[in-house]
């Protein structure tokens, strides 16, 4: 208790197991809903979280391989999503690996003995941390934005979307690799290890709420570029739709020459694989946006409190329920790779001989062991 009571940061190895210690010493001010909180975040962080950190990253490292490897030629949007599976690495190992798991996990596990605050060594380390996490989270709503003016383009002008190159692409990407840094750039030199509540934290210099409401809404789950994605896609839900229709017309047999008929079938062929790529980029986008709800509502109700002079229980409540939010996001990019495995074909062919060749070389070596003692 006097080492917590003497604790100069603002985040110490004992805020997943103090509430429930002063609980079980009798404490009158002792919470039960958040030694129950903590415990959780604390469970979660310190057993499950490894796992989830684990499977996202060698997840989305097979996505990144496969799409960037060997599907780039067959769509555009194969690119995108390249990128996206990147963007969701940094964030599973900048949020959860490198703040989340060492701040919160460790400490549960060893009875707050192991820990590392790796934003709060120095100003430096600090600002490199704001920006590599801002970036990331960033970087991945924007991409979701690119996806869906993608979609745009493939729905709307067909032909002109067939005309561009693979390197228009990259130039898009580059713009908004560019954009990223520009959003990201006023968090990062404008934070700082700073005092709150009279304890060490790396936060923003700025008292203003510009910065919070920044953050809030371009960066970290990014529900600006969700929010505006999902309208978009229920908007243009009922195109896709009226097109499938228009698309099971053209399909049924009819009584033209023989080239006039292969030719609309490969038409057609090409049209209904673009519909259901539409179809998964709707699925994959809806999917982030419910599961990255919770943190930036809990997120947008902070930026309503004033840290300074509000209860410090209600603070810890918000701070463990924003930060344990966190492990929805990592749970849905670690799914990401089922997604791809079920709703596109080639991908689900190409992660199926990727295994198969692993098999097959594990059993060659078992069998050489075995003749070669």
């Amino acid at each position: 208790m006097d080492l917590y009571a003497n604790w100069t940061e603002f985040t110490s190895p004992w805020d997943t197991l103090i509430d429930c210690i002063l609980l079980n010493e009798g404490y009158p001010n002792a919470s039960h809903t958040l030694c129950k909180v903590s415990t959780a975040f604390g469970v979660l962080m310190g057993y499950i979280f490894p796992f989830i950190g684990t499977f996202d990253i060698i997840g989305n490292c097979i996505v990144a391989i496969i799409f960037f490897n060997s599907m780039i030629q067959y769509n555009k949007q194969f690119i995108f999503l390249g990128i996206l599976a990147i963007a969701d690495i940094g964030i599973v190992i900048f949020v959860g690996w490198f703040r989340l798991f060492p701040t919160f996990g460790l400490p549960y596990i060893s009875s707050g003995t192991i820990y590392y605050f790796m934003s709060t060594k120095t100003s430096m380390g600090c600002k490199v941390f704001t920006f590599f996490q801002a970036f990331f989270c960033t970087l991945r709503g924007n991409i979701f934005i690119l996806l869906a003016i993608d979609r745009f383009v493939l729905i709307n002008k067909p032909l002109i979307y067939n005309k561009l190159s693979k390197y228009f692409n990259w130039l898009l990407i580059l713009i908004i690799f560019i954009l990223t840094i520009i959003i990201v750039l006023p968090l990062t030199i404008l934070s700082d290890i700073t005092q709150v509540r009279q304890l060490s934290v790396c936060w923003f210099l700025d008292n203003s709420n510009y910065l919070l409401i920044h953050q809030a809404l371009f960066s970290n789950t990014c529900p600006i570029q969700l929010s505006l994605v999902t309208l978009f896609d229920l908007f243009f839900s009922i195109k896709v739709i009226k097109w499938a229709r228009k698309l099971q017309k053209i399909s049924r047999p009819s009584t033209t020459s023989i080239s006039s008929t292969s030719s609309t079938s490969t038409s057609t062929s090409s049209s209904e694989l673009n519909i259901s790529l539409i179809i998964t980029m709707f699925i994959l986008q809806i999917i982030a946006f419910l599961f990255s709800l919770p943190n930036s509502i809990v997120y947008l109700i902070s930026l309503t409190v004033n840290f300074q002079i509000v209860n410090s229980e209600y603070v810890r409540l918000l701070v463990i329920t924003s930060n344990m939010s966190w492990n929805l996001i990592f749970l849905q990019s670690s799914f990401n790779i089922f997604i791809y495995y079920y709703r596109i074909k080639k991908f689900n062919y190409i992660l199926k001989q990727l295994i198969h060749c692993h098999y097959n070389q594990k059993s060659i070596k078992q069998n050489t062991s075995i003749t070669n003692p």
